[in-house]
C-alpha cells in the first residue's frame, strides 16, 4: 500500500505520478465495502468519532463553566 501511495503521489518537478510517467495512465483501487470486516470497522470508527465529539462538547462547556467562575 506504502508503494502504491508513493508511485502515485503527484511530483510538482514532472508535475505528474511516476506511476503516470512509466504507464502513462492513472492506476486506482477499487474495492467492495459491502458486509465485510473493513465494512464493521468503519463503522465502529465512526462510532468512535462521534464519541470523541461529543466528549470534545462536554468538555469545553465544563471549562467554560470553570473559567466563568
Amino acid at each position: 500500500m506504502i508503494e502504491f501511495v508513493y508511485n502515485n503521489s503527484y511530483y510538482v518537478l514532472i508535475k505528474t505520478s511516476s506511476f503516470y510517467l512509466m504507464y502513462n495512465y492513472y492506476s486506482k483501487i477499487h474495492y467492495k465495502v459491502k458486509n465485510n470486516f473493513i465494512e464493521k470497522k468503519i463503522l465502529l470508527t465512526q462510532e468512535c468519532v462521534k464519541q470523541f465529539y461529543d466528549l470534545r462538547k462536554v468538555l469545553t462547556k465544563l471549562l467554560k463553566n470553570i473559567v466563568a467562575q
